[in-house]
């Protein structure tokens, strides 16, 4: 639907400027203090480059997050402040989805990491006898299924896909090196 116009949409812009006898309270969670130091740190720089000095602003420090909305509360009712900003430190919408993806890739490359071990112990056996030939055209061979089975396993599931098709592969590997070195044909190997 067109208003006839090349206009680009209506915006409304506004400025910050706090009325001069305004109050602010930042209450900070004391927990966390690696992060919430630094959301403090731009509240109040926030509001000291519009114009709020120090002696509007109250800085209230609490153990954790569970006693934020108590103070917050607290602060409201007493009318001592007009505006509150609350930092806790807490994980963020985003920061629970990339803790969850994580966990799970955590979940399934912890597999791998037995088959990883086989191979780079064995590999490494097999290398100091002088049997490298084939365990390196299998190793090499398998490394480089990775990239197709992962692009087909995550049309499928996705990025949970990819982490399986990474970890199945070596674990691919590390068995390979077991049935090598199980073979025991590395002891007839001329170095």
């Amino acid at each position: 639907m067109s208003n006839g116009s090349n206009a680009g949409p209506r915006t409304l812009e506004g400025v910050l400027i706090p009325p001069p006898d305004a109050r602010f309270a930042i209450v900070a969670a004391r927990f966390n203090a690696f992060i919430v130091e630094r959301l403090v740190e731009g509240a109040l720089d926030a509001l000291h480059r519009h114009g709020v000095g120090n002696e509007r602003i109250t800085l209230v420090r609490v153990p954790g997050s569970w006693e934020i909305p108590l103070v917050c509360s607290r602060l409201a009712k007493s009318g001592s402040v007009d505006a509150i900003s609350r930092s806790t430190g807490e994980p963020s919408r985003a920061d629970t989805v990339v803790i969850r993806d994580g966990v799970l890739y955590l979940r399934v490359i912890a597999f791998a990491q037995i088959g990883q071990s086989f191979e780079l112990i064995l590999e490494g056996a097999l290398a100091g006898a002088g049997y490298t030939f084939w365990p390196q055209i299998v190793s090499t061979s398998l490394t480089g299924l990775r990239i197709p089975l992962a692009a087909w396993w995550s049309r499928a599931f996705g990025l949970l896909g990819i982490w399986v098709a990474l970890s199945a592969t070596a674990i691919a590997r590390g068995v390979a090196m077991i049935l090598f070195w199980r073979s025991g044909r590395w002891r007839t190997a001329k170095v």
